[in-house]
């Protein structure tokens, strides 16, 4: 008699974490939407078997699903561009990764379709698993991965000097107005004009304060990532940076980008300028990451939300 209840203790609590990890999965979103077509900011991790797998969804990143046939590599530039095979996977009963017959396109294409049409769909929802065969990580995070090895260059990076940064400021604060738009005027915002390294880390919570402002050398000319405003709202809160293109003494205001700094990137839209990394400064409800694009206007390239 002390088995059973034992026993049925043991069921009720199996079936209870299984309808909350349920639950928690419907009621939460990660993933990333990309506008250049081969490439994708990925989170990965290694699971207790070694493997590094990519679930992705057909309404947001259905390319991989026919590449990845396992005679297709993927590049990962934050590992120096190497390449590893591909494939898409699913779990077996065996409990280990064996390869989705892919052939049949035909039914595959159509899923597709379906799933472009309307990524909310039955069609966008289905998801699949994407295995990179050999890769090995120290740690879990975010990295840059696309079908084609992305050039890598040595991106000289400093910090703008006091003549820099006063004319910076001053393009800055002529365009403050764009900032404070009517839709976020219950925002409230704190100045970090004036930057210093002391006074920037009491206002925002991140830890590496120092990585702001930097100047970014590429293509005989220079750009200049300024902290402008800290903004903060019932969700969390973001700083603000205005990007300023310098070219000799001439200074032009390029636009806005929001969040702090997780790294500078990649080239991935080939204009010859670094795009950034950028990471919610302050996450309320989730974590968003966003490839910026910098020159010769900002946009977000790619956006990744854990929510």
């Amino acid at each position: 008699m002390h088995n059973v209840r034992v026993l049925a203790i043991l069921i009720t609590i199996f079936v209870g974490s299984v309808l909350t990890c349920l639950s928690a999965k419907a009621d939460s979103y990660e993933g990333y939407e990309s506008t250049i077509p081969g490439i994708g900011l990925w989170h990965l991790q290694m699971d207790s078997d070694g493997y590094v797998v990519r679930r992705l969804s057909f309404g947001e990143n259905p390319e991989f699903s026919i590449y990845c046939n396992g005679k297709n590599k993927l590049f990962i530039y934050e590992k120096s561009n190497k390449g590893f095979f591909c494939r898409v996977v699913q779990w077996d009963e065996k409990n280990k990764y064996t390869p989705v017959d892919m052939q049949d396109k035909k039914a595959l294409l159509q899923t597709i379709r379906e799933a472009k049409k309307d990524k909310y769909s039955e069609a966008g929802q289905k998801e699949y698993f994407v295995l990179l065969v050999g890769l090995k990580l120290k740690e879990r995070g975010m990295f840059t991965v696309s079908k084609s090895a992305i050039t890598q260059r040595d991106w000289k990076i400093a910090t703008p000097n006091q003549v820099e940064r006063k004319a910076a400021s001053a393009l800055a604060k002529n365009h403050l107005k764009e900032i404070r738009r009517a839709e976020y005027a219950d925002f409230s915002y704190k100045s970090v004009l004036g930057y210093s390294k002391q006074r920037l880390r009491k206002i925002t919570p991140w830890e590496k304060g120092e990585v702001f402002p930097i100047k970014i050398f590429a293509m005989r000319a220079e750009v200049i990532i300024l902290p402008t405003l800290y903004e903060t709202n019932p969700l969390g809160g973001d700083l603000i940076s205005t990007v300023i293109l310098r070219e000799g003494n001439s200074y032009k205001f390029l636009g806005h980008i929001g969040g702090c700094l997780h790294s500078v990137g990649a080239d991935i839209d080939g204009d010859g300028f670094p795009d950034l990394i950028l990471r919610t400064c302050e996450p309320g409800e989730g974590i968003e990451i966003t490839y910026t694009k910098i020159f010769s206007k900002t946009k977000a390239l790619i956006q990744y939300s854990n929510n």
